[in-house]
């Protein structure tokens, strides 16, 4: 790449000039420079540094102690060193540069605030924190001074500043300094998913410590939205870690509601995660039984919380057949909130208020189990046909019927669903040809035939009777 490519012409140009200058000839010293520069950049920090070390010999030959090229070699030097984590050698050739820079009282030079913040990194990771703090003090300083307010550099200073307060145990200034670097972050397209989520569990962290639950809340929904998108955590109880987190914030806010639904939704994915996480699980369960539901006034095992989608599922089924239908909606809420894009879950939860009798709620949930799995055409058009053709909509009801038509016109629930269409409109002419028409593609349901309500306008009709004599005996029913 282009860096190769500088590497070859310095190093061609370091030939030459060795062939026609003098050993210690200050152009020497210059390509040197560039040569450690090309190497930083390239990550080859040793051969960075024994650049460098040339570079700084030919210029302590050439130029005062304190001369702006020897601070910057320093300088130099020292940022190749820290990259190595050799810090105490690092330390050495940072203040030699600020020996120099200081010795010129030229605050202005480029490297006077970079040198601060190396200053600050270099004392931070050899525990001196709060020489650590001086320097990113000045530097933060200067930045504020050269920089637009929102500019991304200045979130990293603020950062630097805050994970240097949290080594000094000033969770206050921890706290402020993270919010500040996250202003800048939220609002910078650059900001990458880990610096976003490092911030709002930082922030988490020390608001809930301090009693702002209102905001803990508010950064762990973040961080959720972070982990179950753009970032992808490679520790697996990150996430349900996150949700438990988030109900005990919500706990504090006396919100047990909200609460429920995140703490099922914890226990569910520390369970899917097997028995190394069962502490986890049991820890979600109780705070849901002992807590959230004691809030309430209920009490509960915690063996009759089921805690995974399969579970649930199962249970509300089972109530559905049943004919137990409040029984369900609880249970299909329960598994929503646990796995709220659960498209099948929506769907039933509209049957279970389409057999209360509650249309305008099963309306809304064919609604969106449609929304989140638009290739069910045919049963969206049916379910929700009926439910406006029972709420005597029939404009709605007919515009759905007539999408069921164009989908499947041979399949006898489309006949039968306009046979409902016209019986409720006490249309029986075109009621009874549209369930004869059901009868000759194959529908046989006598029991929904013969209990329907919708088709009560219709019963008293010979046409109607002789439909039921066809299919008891076709089916063999006495």
């Amino acid at each position: 790449g282009s860096f190769e490519k500088a590497l070859e012409a310095a190093k061609k140009a370091l030939s030459i000039q060795d062939n026609v200058l003098s050993p210690n000839h200050p152009f020497k010293a210059s390509t040197y420079n560039s040569l450690s520069i090309i190497y930083h950049n390239m990550g080859a920090y040793e051969a960075a540094i024994q650049a460098q070390q040339k570079a700084l010999a030919i210029q302590e030959k050439n130029f005062e102690a304190n001369n702006a090229h020897i601070g910057t070699s320093h300088y130099n030097i020292a940022v190749s060193l820290l990259k190595l984590e050799r810090y105490e050698q690092a330390l050495e050739s940072a203040l030699k540069a600020q020996e120099s820079l200081n010795a010129q009282n030229n605050q202005d030079h480029p490297n006077y605030a970079l040198l601060h913040n190396t200053l600050s990194l270099i004392h931070l990771n050899l525990g001196n924190f709060q020489q650590a703090l001086d320097a990113a003090q000045t530097f933060t300083k200067i930045q504020e001074q050269r920089l637009e307010p929102n500019h991304p550099e200045l979130a990293i200073a603020y950062v630097n500043l805050s994970e240097i307060y949290l080594n000094l145990g000033n969770n206050e200034m921890t706290l402020t300094e993270r919010q500040k670097a996250l202003v800048i972050q939220e609002n910078d397209s650059t900001t990458t998913a880990f610096d976003l989520l490092n911030s709002y569990i930082h922030i988490y962290r020390f608001s809930e410590e301090k009693g702002d639950h209102r905001t803990a809340v508010d950064m762990l929904q973040k961080s959720i939205a972070l982990a179950e998108g753009p970032y992808k955590t490679e520790d697996p109880a990150t996430i349900p870690n996150m949700y438990l987190f988030l109900a005990q914030s919500l706990i504090e806010l006396e919100q047990y509601e909200d609460a429920k639904g995140h703490l099922l939704r914890a226990a569910s994915m520390y369970g899917e995660l097997g028995d190394k996480y069962a502490e986890y699980k049991s820890a979600a369960i109780t705070l849901f039984t002992d807590t959230v539901l004691a809030a309430s006034g209920q009490n509960a095992d915690e063996d009759q919380y089921p805690t995974s989608v399969e579970t649930y599922y199962e249970a509300a089924f089972d109530f559905f057949q049943q004919g137990q239908y409040r029984q369900s909606i609880e249970q299909f809420n329960l598994l929503l909130e646990v796995q709220p894009d659960h498209a099948d879950a929506h769907v039933l939860l509209g049957r279970c208020y389409y057999e209360l009798g509650e249309y305008q709620d099963a309306i809304r949930f064919y609604e969106q189990g449609y929304q989140l799995a638009p290739e069910n055409k045919q049963l969206y058009h049916n379910n929700i046909g009926f439910a406006y053709a029972k709420l005597k909509d029939f404009e709605n009801a007919k515009t759905h019927f007539e999408q069921l038509s164009q989908l499947n016109p041979t399949n006898p629930f489309t006949p039968r669903a306009w046979a409902v269409y016209y019986a409720l409109q006490n249309n029986t002419k075109e009621a009874l040809s549209y369930l004869e028409k059901a009868i000759e593609l194959g529908y046989d349901d006598i029991n929904w035939i013969k209990t329907e309500e919708s088709l009560n306008s219709i019963r008293e009709e010979i046409r109607y009777k002789d439909i039921v004599n066809q299919i008891e005996d076709t089916v063999g029913i006495n």
